[in-house]
């Protein structure tokens, strides 16, 4: 385990992952390390750097990690600096898990045609990790194509509420759902599945967290504070 990095301002010992896509040396390899002090190896499937993020044509590109980092977690918070694009698709997957066979799941979606943001509930498993679809929640998103957004959620049970750059937009309640953790699901950025079809999200990406814990609203508010100025002038 490393000790914990300088390139971020947040600071927190529930933070399980920090995937820094603007990072140069993210840019310069298709392979690179998570910023968080676990070290997660990335793998990156086109998604090309520039210095805000990846960039992802909404195709086949996407960024598949070693590990699940939500794997059996009592609690999750996951927030992401984007800026969608619209697609012909009906989903757009910001955040999936995949196993490499059949067994995956759309954890964090865009739902092109009603506008509208899935999270996480279409994503969490039950043991055994068999998909239940009781655990969908559609809430009602704040950000405009083509705009930087921190969009994210938090989510303790049964109560998940959605973020929009740094302020709580929708909240709902879902019973009879947990966490995947019997089943390895790698986690994988900006489809559900490695490769084409797999409801790949058209976006640039500029950082993604995931913490351990549902971060109340003043946390959540002062990590948007202190990331927005990479994204918003």
């Amino acid at each position: 385990m490393r000790t914990h990095r300088l390139n971020s301002p947040i600071r927190d010992p529930s933070l399980v992952l920090e995937a820094l896509l603007w990072k140069r040396d993210a840019g310069n390899a298709q392979k690179f390390m998570s910023d968080d002090m676990y070290g997660h190896l990335a793998t990156v499937t086109g998604a090309t750097w520039e210095i805000q993020g990846r960039t992802f044509d909404g195709i086949d590109d996407g960024i598949l990690l070693d590990a699940n980092v939500t794997k059996g977690l009592a609690a999750i918070s996951l927030f992401a600096w984007i800026k969608p694009e619209p697609q012909a698709t009906s989903h757009q997957t910001i955040w999936g898990d995949y196993t490499g066979a059949a067994d995956f799941s759309a954890f964090f979606n865009i739902m092109n045609e009603s506008a509208t943001l899935w999270s996480p509930m279409a994503g969490l498993l039950p043991e055994g990790g068999a998909r239940t679809d009781t655990g969908t929640l559609g809430l009602t998103p704040t950000f405009n194509y083509g705009v930087w957004t921190y969009i994210g959620f938090t989510w303790s049970p049964n109560t998940c509420t959605l973020y929009g750059n740094g302020v709580s937009i929708d909240s709902g309640t879902v019973t009879g759902a947990t966490l995947e953790n019997t089943v390895t699901l790698n986690n994988n950025i900006g489809a559900y599945a490695p490769g084409a079809l797999h409801q790949n999200c058209k976006m640039i990406a500029g950082e993604f967290h995931v913490f351990s814990r549902a971060l109340n609203p003043l946390e959540v508010q002062r990590n948007y504070l202190a990331t927005k100025w990479r994204y918003i002038p």
